[in-house]
């Protein structure tokens, strides 16, 4: 008996044509397929065509959380799809088993359709919160570096003017790395949902979500032309210096 299971975290981008070409696929198993979804606010469908799916608002708070797909009953393999937005990262599962002879062929065909769905962005949406920590704490070292060029090798204590004593001096520079600790955490959690907004883990591109994915399309756009012309610029510059 034949037997197949993939489950994988990755982003993905889920439109209305990778919808119809699962179901074509799942149909070939035998039995008309069964599709349920659910979504952010509690909702859960079971038992539906993929014409109720597309025709789901996908709209907050009733945002697209799981959708998933099984093949009826028939002779032919039973065949599970899942794709779920999940708090740990994205995940999109493929299940096939059976005795018939189409079953590893129909596994490749669906798993080259799975992977069709994962964006160019998915290492980086699969790392959001990494990602923002790690920039957020270069910009630490960055401000740190500059403080230590600035002042030298001088002693923390002769780096003011004003006349304070030691006590008031600790604890302003207590107040000082609290207030620094807070800005970084509060530049991660501001980059982390910049990245979330502009790399989403998760599209479910039918109903409301084709907006936000053209939305999505347009501001990846304009960000990676400014850090291009960006970069270009700060090159130019570079060679025109010399």
């Amino acid at each position: 008996m034949y037997r197949y299971h993939d489950l994988r975290t990755m982003a993905f981008s889920l439109s209305e044509a990778n919808l119809r070409r699962i179901e074509k696929a799942v149909s070939s198993a035998g039995g008309a397929p069964t599709w349920r979804y659910s979504t952010h606010d509690g909702r859960v469908e079971i038992g539906q065509s993929l014409e109720s799916v597309l025709a789901a608002g996908n709209r907050p708070p009733s945002t697209l959380r799981c959708m998933g797909v099984a093949s009826g009953p028939g002779a032919g393999p039973r065949v599970e799809v899942e794709f779920e937005s999940r708090p740990l990262g994205p995940s999109v599962s493929l299940r096939v088993e059976g005795e018939d002879d189409s079953a590893p062929s129909l596994a490749s065909e669906l798993r080259a359709e799975l992977v069709s769905t994962r964006p160019w962005y998915s290492p980086i949406a699969c790392q959001q919160g990494l990602i923002s920590w790690l920039l957020s704490i270069g910009f630490l070292g960055w401000l740190w570096t500059m403080f230590a060029l600035t002042n030298g090798s001088r002693p923390i204590s002769e780096v003011t003017v004003l006349p304070v004593g030691a006590g008031v001096l600790a604890l302003a520079l207590l107040v000082g790395l609290v207030a620094l600790i807070a800005g970084v955490y509060a530049a991660a959690w501001l980059l982390e949902r910049a990245l979330l907004r502009l790399c989403p883990p998760a599209e479910f591109v039918i109903g409301d979500g084709v907006r936000r994915h053209d939305a999505g399309v347009f501001w990846r756009r304009i960000v990676g032309a400014t850090l291009g012309l960006g970069f270009v610029a700060s090159l130019a510059a570079g060679l025109a210096l010399r």
